[in-house]
């Protein structure tokens, strides 16, 4: 019996901008457009009803034409502490993505983390989370 392969990519940042701003930046379609988006991406659509229970949906439009659509609902919101959403992959597979954020000197640790990954795309998202951190930390 082989041992179980690990489905979960996890990303920490430390971001130089205090927690209220940080949790802004999900709470606000126009600011998660700007940074929640990976890839060869020439521009990104938001809709979002950032509520518990509220759907969500990314569109990211490819420099190549290609579309990259993901989408799922809010699960959980603490605000300035963590959030939890739901993804829809592609093929329709289902995960968990978690956001944790706590207090730094002269800033915010962000730690996102995402569950329940086909093993194929780990390597894939774990990229994908690091440019979204980059991007967000480039923005604040």
């Amino acid at each position: 019996m082989s041992a179980p392969q690990d489905t979960r990519v996890t990303v920490r940042r430390r971001l130089h901008a205090s927690l209220a701003e940080v949790f802004a930046c999900f709470t606000d379609e126009r600011a998660l457009a700007r940074w929640l988006y990976a890839g060869d991406v020439e521009r990104c659509e938001v809709e979002s009803d950032f509520r518990v229970g509220g759907r969500y949906c990314i569109r990211m439009h490819g420099r190549d034409g290609g579309l990259d659509e993901k989408a799922g609902e809010w699960i959980e919101i603490v605000p300035q502490r963590r959030l939890r959403m739901s993804w829809t992959h592609d093929d329709g597979h289902k995960s968990l993505v978690s956001f944790r954020f706590e207090a730094a000197e002269s800033g915010t640790w962000l730690e996102v983390t995402h569950e329940e990954l086909p093993p194929e795309m780990c390597e894939l998202y774990n990229g994908g989370w690091n440019q979204c951190l980059d991007q967000l930390g480039g923005i604040l």
